[in-house]
């Protein structure tokens, strides 16, 4: 074993990266699967057991953050950072393992500054896990850092030669994932998404039609299987999730870029690239390698752009001080270099190819590590806000009536190319999938872990495909390109639509915005969260709601009194609904919870005794405890709707419709005052209708629109205990085909 000769280590959620290091010259630089041991096994023993001097982690579940100027301000010292990251975040505990570096440098923050910094990391748990699978496979790292700041640092390097340009990173987790703004200055702005690689996962079982979310994965990460037409669709279903964080970015990118996304599965990053009209960020690799001072006999030709953070790691071996490769909190660097401050000055230039060719697949890599054509990665767009609005006033009487309805089609958000045309509202009970179709060839495409980006082919580079238990040499078919995607029109009549797919499963609620209607501002505004803690729920009735994929729900839970009120600004508050159609998906979790008590779904408190009949509320979506049976203990009441009207009149629809627990159900109520009617759908189907309705009752003074919860004798009550989502308000009395429409269980 040469003295001189060590290696790196990427270990991302689907791929291992190995690079070898011989003094100052990278040698080799492949991929793995986390489970190929005996691949692993192979190459560690070619290169006579070389120590791995060093392991990025990129964690399933990991935490990251960008400080806040009152953060980067008070927050600098090593220990102040470690006490902050183990507060911070759901992902951490008291036990955190974190690592720090300026958001503009790389370098670790001066206490005499008040520079941003980028904290990342996770449970001291994970990265334990992870060294143990390391050591399994033979490469227990003598020192561990995470992979974020390497490779956000080495984006920053590239960018050094257009210094105009800002690209978007999206580095993807397992249920959630960050955008990350970053030019030649450095790191610049981030913005958390509620999707990751279980959302994936998802959009791919809806669109196959697979029963286990686990066959999907596998499905997804398997390199013999070709999505072809519906690679859009998939990357579609979490477009309008992506655009609306690349809005929230404040500056539209040039480029986007994927993180931690599987070399194979570049196909998923051309079309979120497509869907959201961005181009894949494309780097010229071999310029950055001489830029890091990273040369040898593997860099001959140029490394695929996803090698980044490996790359950057190289640049900084046998160095201390070194910028975007940070040690852990709380530890010291190991190496005796003298500190530097930039990347190394390369020893000699990195030969670069001619010409690199476009970013179409290259033929399959045989079993043993081959070169391969790098793949694009995903492009962004820009997201707009949307609008909230009215809604109307109930009264509160005693028995329900189910009803779903089919849809009319709302601002765009799962499928983003050809996808289908929605079909009408089924009970969530069914919903009929696609078939898969069966790849022919494996693509032989090259994203180790890290960025995938376009077009950059690599000659000298031994690869070695992922996971090769099938082992396919034939020629890789390329991927039909992707058709751009186009937003679903938002129904004129839609004055407020809260989805609830803001955060993460598991998290509480702070409030729920309206994001779909243009304008929300004037027109909408947020629920928040007086009292309790309602959560995301990951459990949704359809994958696919009007055009638009739905990941979360939002849950309420059995004596939390959760309370959920429209804040005081909300244009819907001062809306005026003539005719009206109030909207919900449903799902009670205890039936017998109900046996004394009502709950509402949708309500509206009444502000003022002379604007309500009685006791009653201004308006209430609900299920109804069982007149006169206390003792009841199966079943709970029916489904209802009741408002008050401009008369100052109750009108209720009762229904005879008993939902089962634990099932989900789309609700709409619909007044239309030209017909005089009142009429309750559950699941489309209409369960009840009555007459008397003349529109409803302008309130006269401050009356807040809730969800979870009713109000009767001037107090919150009637409390949720299951999920609501998808609650949308609009101002006509819609068809029961206006209704929304959901497919894809």
């Amino acid at each position: 074993m040469s003295l001189n000769k060590k290696l790196i280590v990427e270990l991302s959620p689907y791929s291992l990266q190995i690079a070898v290091l011989a003094g100052d010259r990278l040698t080799a630089c492949r991929d793995f699967s986390p489970e190929a041991k005996d691949l692993v096994a192979g190459f560690v023993a070619e290169h006579q057991g070389a120590p791995v001097a060093l392991a990025l982690l990129a964690p399933k579940n990991q935490f990251a953050r960008l400080s806040s100027e009152e953060e980067a301000a008070s927050i600098r010292t090593s220990a102040d950072l470690l006490s902050f990251a183990a507060k911070a975040g759901n992902t951490f505990g008291a036990t955190a393992a974190a690592i720090a570096c300026d958001a503009t440098t790389g370098l670790a923050p001066a206490e005499e500054q008040s520079s941003n910094w980028i904290l990342a990391g996770a449970q001291m748990s994970v990265v334990e896990a992870a060294n143990e699978q390391l050591s399994a496979l033979g490469l227990a790292p003598q020192a561990v850092s995470f992979a974020l700041p390497a490779q956000l640092g080495a984006a920053v390097s590239a960018l050094k030669n257009t210094p105009d340009s800002r690209i978007a990173l999206w580095q993807l987790n397992e249920t959630d994932s960050q955008l990350w703004l970053v030019s030649a200055s450095g790191v610049e702005k981030t913005h958390t998404l509620a999707i990751g690689f279980n959302h994936i996962f998802d959009a791919v079982q809806a669109e196959l039609g697979l029963k286990f979310r686990t066959a999907a994965a596998k499905l997804f990460l398997n390199n013999a299987y070709e999505f072809g037409d519906l690679a859009g669709n998939i990357a579609g279903r979490l477009r309008d999730q992506l655009l609306i964080g690349l809005a929230a970015l404040g500056t539209k990118p040039s480029a986007l870029g994927l993180l931690n996304l599987p070399v194979h599965q570049a196909w998923f990053a051309r079309g979120v690239a497509q869907s959201v009209d961005l181009p894949i960020w494309s780097v010229d690799v071999s310029a950055l390698c001489a830029q890091l001072g990273v040369t040898g006999e593997a860099v001959n030709a140029q490394l695929p752009a996803c090698t980044l953070g490996l790359l950057k790691a190289a640049g900084s071996a046998g160095k201390t001080g070194i910028a975007w490769v940070p040690p852990l909190l709380g530890e010291k660097p190991t190496s005796s270099a003298p500190a530097q401050e930039s990347s190394a000055t390369p020893v000699a230039a990195a030969a670069s190819p001619a010409s690199a060719p476009a970013a179409s697949p290259a033929p399959a890599a045989s079993p043993a590590p081959a070169a391969a054509a790098v793949s694009p990665a995903p492009a962004a767009a820009a997201s707009t806000p949307a609008t909230a609005t009215p809604a109307a006033a109930p009264a509160k009487p005693a028995s329900p009536a189910p009803a779903v309805p089919a849809a009319q089609p709302v601002a765009a958000r799962p499928s983003p190319v050809p996808a289908p045309a929605p079909t009408p509202a089924v009970p969530a009970h069914q919903a009929a999938p696609t078939q898969p179709k069966p790849k022919k060839s494996p693509l032989a495409l090259i994203a180790v872990g890290g960025v995938v980006v376009a077009g950059i082919a690599v000659a000298a580079v031994s690869l070695v495909m992922k996971d090769k238990k099938t082992e396919n040499t034939a020629a890789a078919k390329p991927v039909p390109p992707v058709a751009q995607a186009k937003e679903v029109p938002v129904p004129a009549a839609t004055v407020a639509y809260y989805r609830f797919d803001e955060g993460a499963p598991n998290q509480t609620l702070g409030y729920a915005t309206e994001g779909i209607v243009p304008d929300f501002t004037k027109k909408g505004g947020d629920f928040q969260v007086k009292a309790g803690k309602p959560t995301y729920n990951a459990n949704v009735a359809f994958s696919n709601v009007d055009g638009r994929s739905n990941i979360l729900s939002a849950q309420f839970h059995n004596g939390d009194n959760v309370e959920y009120v429209l804040n005081s600004q909300a244009g819907l508050n001062n809306a005026i609904f003539q005719d009206f159609t109030v909207e919900a998906f449903v799902k009670v979790d205890d039936l017998k919870n109900n046996i004394k008590n009502w709950q509402t779904f949708v309500g509206r408190d009444a502000g003022s005794p002379t604007d309500t009949e009685g006791n009653f509320g201004l308006f209430y979506l609900q299920l109804t405890a069982p007149a006169g049976d206390q003792n009841r203990q199966i079943s709970g009441g029916t489904f209802r709707v009741a408002v008050i009207t401009t008369e100052r009149k109750t009108c209720e629809v009762k229904s005879s419709f008993v939902p089962q627990q634990g099932m989900w159900y789309h609700l709409a109520a619909v007044g239309d005052s030209k017909e005089g009617t009142l009429t309750l759908y559950v699941d489309g189907k209409n369960v009840g209708q009555t007459q008397g309705y003349t529109g409803l009752m302008k309130p006269k003074s401050f009356s807040p629109w809730t969800i979870g919860r009713g109000q009767y004798g001037k107090k919150p009550t009637d409390y949720v205990t299951g999920s609501i989502d998808e609650v949308r308000f609009s101002n006509s009395a819609l068809k029961p085909e206006q209704l929304l429409k959901a497919t894809g269980k």
